[in-house]
């Protein structure tokens, strides 16, 4: 745990497993600076600040990812991940498939370099590309 504003505490075990600090987040960007109090005030009024949207697509990669991986460690034993299934690049994948699918080309998202080679791979590009148009095809499924 680390503390964030106004000494609220705030831990993000998913993004730390993938070696992702809070400082390196929106929620720990400019810690100390002197528009805390503002952001503080923004949590209060809209239950999250303007750092959150200075870079939106990182910020939704690393929400989506918190939030699939809490979705599959919650819904163990309770929802069958196997029931729905999704045709995705003619493929026919079980909701669990596509949810292992997203997080794989998030954590690549999320943790290569900008100009990490890897990243001119056709595979590594596809695995990318592909986390939100999965994200798209499970969506109404997401619920327990």
């Amino acid at each position: 745990m680390e503390f964030l504003l106004g000494g609220i505490k705030m831990g993000r075990r998913y993004l730390k497993e993938i070696g992702i600090e809070l400082k390196e987040t929106p929620w720990g960007w400019n810690k100390g600076d002197s528009r805390e109090k503002y952001w503080i005030e923004e949590v209060y009024e809209d239950g999250f600040d303007e750092r959150e949207t200075w870079d939106l697509n990182f910020t939704m990669n690393l929400l989506l990812y918190e939030r699939l991986c809490k979705y599959k460690e919650i819904t163990k034993g309770i929802v069958n991940l196997s029931f729905h299934t999704f045709k995705y690049n003619e493929e026919e994948l079980t909701q669990e498939e596509c949810i292992d699918k997203i997080l794989e080309g998030l954590r690549l998202e999320l943790t290569l370099e900008p100009f990490d080679k890897k990243r001119k791979e056709q595979e590594v590009i596809d695995k990318i590309e592909s986390i939100w148009k999965i994200y798209d095809l499970i969506k109404y499924a997401l619920w327990w």
